[in-house]
């Protein structure tokens, strides 16, 4: 009698986790990427500022957060691709798909997507999911990381264009206060998410 309860536990608790993984794989192919297109087709072009204000990084930083390490960079590295094969995904551009997108003056920071993703996930997990300021810091820290990647690969790229100066104010510094605010409503959004947890189990 206990062996058939062992076993019939034993399947129901695969097939939980079978489920769990498909959800979260649809969520990593479909949902994010949509609204992280979403978010990108939310912007705001400021006089002198290259690169639009966006509601992108605010998703990016919650896939790491939702989807965990595995996921969460999956899910980045689908809205890349979809973008690249022609669905109109991305801030800058007409949406007919192509590398040159990544190869932009945006190209830095949406090529840091991904390790975004998995740097918030990863510092969730190595015990940044403690308290709301914690969770601030890892989903910010994804944030910074967007931002200093878009700031270097425009230096690299095109920095015929621009100096380090100019560069560092309109394509890093200008986006840290919204990054902020992005950063605060994702950890709200993972806090509150944590106490419904909390509360059901």
């Amino acid at each position: 009698m206990s062996s058939t309860v062992s076993t019939a536990r034993s399947a129901l608790e695969s097939r939980v986790i079978q489920n769990s993984l498909a959800l979260r794989l649809g969520f990593a192919l479909v949902v994010i990427p949509v609204l992280t297109a979403a978010g990108a087709a939310t912007r705001i072009y400021l006089p002198g500022i290259p690169v639009p204000f966006t509601l992108q990084t605010l998703f990016v930083i919650l896939s790491g957060a939702y989807l965990g390490e595995m996921f969460g960079p999956v899910s980045m590295l689908a809205y890349l691709l979809y973008g690249v094969l022609g669905l109109n995904m991305f801030a800058i551009g007409d949406g007919t798909g192509s590398l040159n997108y990544l190869l932009g003056i945006s190209g830095g920071y949406l090529l840091a997507f991904p390790l975004a993703s998995l740097l918030v996930a990863r510092l969730l997990r190595l015990g940044f999911d403690a308290s709301f300021g914690r969770r601030f810091v890892a989903l910010f820290s994804g944030t910074l990381l967007i931002l200093a990647s878009g700031l270097l690969f425009a230096l690299l790229l095109h920095g015929q264009n621009l100096t380090l100066g100019d560069a560092f104010l309109r394509m890093f510094v200008v986006f840290v206060p919204f990054g902020a605010v992005k950063a605060l409503l994702a950890a709200s959004c993972l806090s509150a998410a944590r106490k419904r947890r909390a509360m059901t189990r």
